[in-house]
């Protein structure tokens, strides 16, 4: 009996030829959603993925060699597939990009397109470019973005686990549909204008001084209140075709430069349309300067939408959904606040308003520069944050101000004549 049970423990603990025992990390696979592709993410610890394939990774100055960046896409699409229940063919897969990140994962993207008459409402994954050969190791499966089903990639859902005896899974999108999807992005448009506080200020630097007329590099007298229209709607026109441009591009190709410059950039652009709203810099020319600045404002907006770019369906959604929310908070904005710059700018005293709302913008935008271009830390962006999160006491303050301006302006003037009211 004991020589049965050594024979039994020999058997059931040896490692089997197929499936090396080993204590790993574990992989995790996102799956992003679109009307006819699905999208996928495959994060893989660089020494499992050697031991499972008996093939170390060449690396030059910490980078995947290409030839060997090249054999991991295909080694990957060797054990990765897509299909849809009862459909004659898989999914069309292809290879997108291998790299390494600084935390040692190696990460394989990828896209799978459904041939004609399947969808992606319901879908087998198939991936076991681990555990083919390492029965402990893990496939995590999430489900990532699916925009019809509201679901933008902010919180991965994870949905099941791969592993040794278990290498596919079904998966079967939320409900939802066109509508859930738009109102989803357009809520995050909306949100990400109201939260975004540079953007914003970099708006209202601009507005400041556009009831205004500049004479002798110096803020005059009032335009008329159509001249003061015309000059807003120019200025909110030029910067929404600026960032709609680059938002587009960005979110279809990725944004064309890092983080940290496009940051940096938007807190410079507050600097220049503050110093403006001090002095003219540039008057007569404001369109251009929302235009060129827009540019670099929808490069950080496109960052939310990228991942959607893999299908064109889905991606024209969270286009549309995502502008039309900035450009709808946009204008909440404007409606809120221009009709007091308005009416205050009637009175010489607008200056007691401008000059400290343009002081308010260099302070910011200096304190945004110091800490994204050099990583310098100060109270200064928590101030403004805590300003931003107190605004409607501060529209209530300007508010306030311009009608006590106004009331002291009619007290002291005489009524306007059929004349003057003709020129206003």
């Amino acid at each position: 009996m004991r020589l049965v049970a050594a024979l039994v423990a020999i058997f059931v603990l040896a490692p089997t030829p197929a499936a090396y025992a080993h204590h790993i990390r574990r992989t995790a696979l996102y799956v992003d959603f679109g009307s006819r592709a699905v999208a996928l993410e495959v994060r893989v610890p660089l020494e499992e993925l050697s031991f499972a394939r008996g093939k170390l990774v060449k690396l030059k100055d910490w980078q995947i060699d290409p030839a060997d960046a090249r054999e991991l896409g295909d080694y990957v699409r060797d054990h990765l597939s897509v299909r849809a229940p009862g459909a004659a063919s898989p999914f069309e897969l292809s290879i997108e990009a291998v790299s390494l990140g600084t935390d040692n994962l190696i990460t394989v993207t990828a896209s799978a397109r459904a041939p004609a008459g399947a969808t992606t409402r319901k879908i087998e994954l198939r991936y076991d470019g681990v555990t083919e050969r390492v029965s402990t190791h893990e496939t995590y499966v999430f489900v990532r973005r699916d925009l019809e089903a509201g679901q933008l990639g902010e919180e991965p859902k994870l949905y099941g686990t791969l592993h040794w005896g278990r290498r596919s899974i079904a998966i079967e999108r939320a409900p939802g549909g066109f509508a859930q999807g738009f109102a989803t992005v357009f809520k995050l448009g909306l949100s990400h204008i109201q939260q975004g506080t540079d953007h914003l200020l970099f708006l209202l630097m601009l507005l400041l001084p556009a009831p205004l007329c500049a004479r002798d590099r110096r803020w005059a007298g009032p335009r008329s209140v159509w001249q003061s229209l015309r000059v807003t709607f120019g200025i909110v026109t030029a910067f929404t075709i600026g960032h709609s441009l680059t938002l587009i591009a960005g979110a279809v190709h990725g944004a064309a430069l890092p983080p940290q410059p496009v940051e940096v950039l938007i807190a410079f652009s507050i600097l220049v349309s503050a110093i403006h709203a001090f002095r003219p810099v540039f008057a007569g020319r404001e369109m251009f300067v929302a235009a060129g600045f827009g540019l670099v404002h929808g490069l950080a907006f496109a960052r939310d939408l990228l991942g959607f770019g893999f299908d064109g369906r889905s991606l024209a959604l969270a286009l549309f959904g995502f502008n039309l929310g900035i450009e709808t908070m946009q204008l909440v904005v404007v409606l809120l606040v221009m009709p007091w710059l308005l009416l205050a700018s009637r009175s010489p005293r607008y200056t007691w308003l401008r000059v400290p709302g343009a002081g308010f913008g260099v302070l910011a935008s200096t304190g945004w520069i110091l800490e994204r271009a050099f990583g310098a830390g100060s109270q200064i962006p928590a101030l403004v944050e805590s300003a931003a999160a107190h605004a409607v006491w501060v529209l209530v303050a300007v508010a306030g101000f311009a009608l006590l301006v106004t009331a002291a302006r009619l007290r002291t003037s005489p009524p306007p004549t059929a004349a003057d009211l003709r020129k206003s």
